[in-house]
């Protein structure tokens, strides 16, 4: 039987949060090497604790995207994924289970490099995932239809909602306010709202959808750092949060 140490119990909780994560993600973050990482999480494995699965082992409907493999450069058939167990999943809230299913492979994966590019760009920023933040909001709203943003960053004070955008042409077309909807619902609970798109071509359909709206910037998986709004010129990230920070003070 293994016996869990500090960093077993936060890899656990990283995965109950993030759903799925790559080798080189967990590695980063709670490894000195990658051979010390796929050490101990084959360890974990053998002990029913997470599960591993390589990249080319999903069916093509999950992981076939170019866009995504472009983005995750360094990855490739043999990258080992990441989740929980069944059983350990079983154990989880439904919006934890959700996370970790095989069609949020994807999304999720892009999900963890937004929150590791908050916490490369924002000493001591505390990043919390939707689970949480949906217990939150619908107690203090009183209803399950709370409108709830993938990742939320806590920097200097404010809360910016983010939200990874990969399907965007979906809810662009003229007749279709589901957006406009979403983004006044995030800009009554958020002081920033930020929408990052897998598809570049996505960018001026959104933007167009949130004219008027301040608060909502918009950048691609891509160059994450550059973000856009109508009638503004491009500003990086740090810009663009300090701008709401002025404005909440």
């Amino acid at each position: 039987m293994i016996q869990l140490v500090d960093r077993d119990h936060e890899i656990i909780k990283y995965l109950r949060e993030q759903g799925w994560a790559l080798a080189p993600q967990i590695s980063e973050r709670f490894f000195k090497s990658r051979h010390a990482c796929a050490n101990r999480m084959r360890m974990l494995a053998q002990a029913g604790i997470i599960e591993c699965v390589s990249m080319s082992e999903f069916r093509s409907k999950y992981w076939h995207e170019k866009g995504v493999m472009n983005i995750l450069c360094n990855v490739n058939g043999r990258t080992k994924v990441y989740r929980l167990s069944e059983s350990v999943r079983a154990t989880l809230g439904k919006r934890w289970q959700k996370n970790a299913s095989e069609n949020m492979v994807a999304h999720q994966v892009l999900v963890g490099r937004l929150r590791d590019i908050f916490e490369k760009v924002f000493k001591g920023v505390q990043v919390t995932y939707d689970a949480a933040e949906t217990l939150k909001l619908v107690k203090r709203n009183q209803t399950e239809g709370a409108v709830v943003p993938d990742l939320v960053a806590h920097v200097n004070g404010i809360k910016v909602a983010v939200e990874m955008e990969r399907k965007a042409w979906r809810g662009t077309g003229a007749l279709n306010s589901a957006y406009e909807e979403r983004f006044d619902a995030l800009s009554l609970e958020y002081d920033a709202v930020l929408y990052v798109v897998e598809n570049e071509d996505h960018l001026k359909p959104l933007m167009k959808k949130a004219d008027g709206r301040r608060k909502i910037g918009f950048s691609s998986i891509l160059k994450p750092d550059e973000i856009f709004r109508l009638g503004y010129d491009p500003t990086e990230l740090e810009t663009f949060v300090k701008e709401h920070q002025r404005d909440a003070a």
